[in-house]
């Protein structure tokens, strides 16, 4: 990949004209932003006065944005996103002048798209470069990957301000695992394995080579981070729920159960079955509808479902985000497990089909 090498235009930012960067080696130009080590040093000093100024904006050491293009950024509906962006792409131009790098981690994981728990403008920016640890924004990030273009671990990312080299799914998603919380590894891998941008298979024959590498430090959290992914959740609670059934010592649950009724027909399918009779779900708002009459559809038929389903002595408990982030769902859960395995008989097994375990 070859980049523009043209100067930086060093107008007046609060002119609205669109400013360009010289490229580093491994990435094409970023639109709106201005690298001055990539300008004369006599103009570059402009840009420190027109920052005292309140005329621009500055994202990383020597990378600077108009101000009258950040305020127009700040309108936008994802506003949120579009300066986290900013800020990961400044950071990458700040150390790809000199080094090659990609983003990885968190910040590589956001922009592949893929949820994690908890994600806004970034603290800490995180890259990753094949020579040495880098200096990320407001902290420090320590990667050792793949120089960018050497085969799959390294893949180029259009962002709102031009392409940069990021680490690969595969790469982000383990390396999660290695650095961050069970959660952000098993939410984000299984999101990928939901949408189908990473197969089964891939994951599979991943996790093979890893365990011949040497050991990292994390190791042993990227081992629990991958007994407990499967390509069965379909929503980032799905993952976190079966995380905090884990860690609270239940057994691992069936993931999409099919109840049946005496003829072996299906009632409905639910999120995670206990196979001493204990079904659950998590509710989500968007799954009843935009509109006050779907809404009032959808409550019907998920009444008659639980009622179907209840009928055949399976006991089902709902989830929602207000009793999931107060703790008392997984309470509950528990409690029921618990009364219902002391009951000297079980749910016969032609009342549910399909699924798979929860975890390994």
């Amino acid at each position: 990949m070859t980049g523009d090498r043209t100067k930086a235009s060093v107008a007046k930012p609060t002119t609205g004209q669109t400013t360009k960067t010289r490229s580093a080696k491994h990435h094409l130009p970023v639109k709106h932003l201005v690298d001055v080590r990539r300008i004369d040093p006599s103009q570059a000093r402009k840009w420190q006065r027109w920052v005292e100024r309140g005329e621009a904006v500055r994202l990383a050491r020597g990378v600077y944005i108009p101000a009258s293009l950040w305020r127009e950024i700040s309108q936008d509906p994802n506003a949120e996103a579009i300066k986290a962006q900013a800020y990961i792409v400044a950071e990458y131009l700040r150390y790809t002048h000199k080094i090659p790098a990609v983003v990885a981690g968190r910040s590589a994981a956001f922009l592949h798209g893929l949820p994690l728990e908890k994600f806004g403008p970034p603290e800490t920016v995180e890259l990753a470069s094949p020579k040495r640890s880098l200096m990320g924004r407001n902290g420090r990030s320590e990667r050792y990957l793949a120089a960018p273009g050497q085969g799959r671990r390294a893949v180029p990312i259009a962002t709102e301000f031009g392409e940069i080299w990021t680490s690969g799914l595969l790469d982000t998603c383990h390396e999660l695992g290695l650095r961050h919380s069970l959660d952000d590894a098993v939410i984000a891998t299984e999101a990928a394995l939901h949408t189908k941008r990473i197969t089964w298979h891939e994951w599979c024959k991943w996790l093979d080579w890893q365990s011949g590498q040497p050991i990292r430090h994390g190791a042993q959290r990227a081992r629990t981070a991958a007994r407990l992914i499967t390509r069965y959740s379909e929503s980032p609670r799905e993952s976190q729920l079966k995380i905090r059934f884990w860690e609270h010592g239940l057994p691992a649950p069936f993931q999409q159960v099919n109840i049946l009724n005496e003829d072996g027909w299906t009632i409905g399918r639910v999120d995670m079955f206990f196979d001493v009779g204990l079904a659950v779900e998590y509710d989500g708002r968007e799954k009843y509808g935009a509109t006050t009459d779907a809404t009032k559809r959808a409550l019907l038929q998920e009444r008659q479902r639980e009622n179907d389903i209840q009928a055949r002595g399976i006991t089902l408990l709902r989830v929602t985000a207000e009793t999931y982030l107060s703790g008392r769902a997984i309470e509950q859960v528990s409690e029921h497990f618990r009364a219902l395995a002391a009951r000297p008989t079980r749910p016969p097994c032609t009342l549910w089909s399909g699924g798979a375990l929860a975890w390994s």
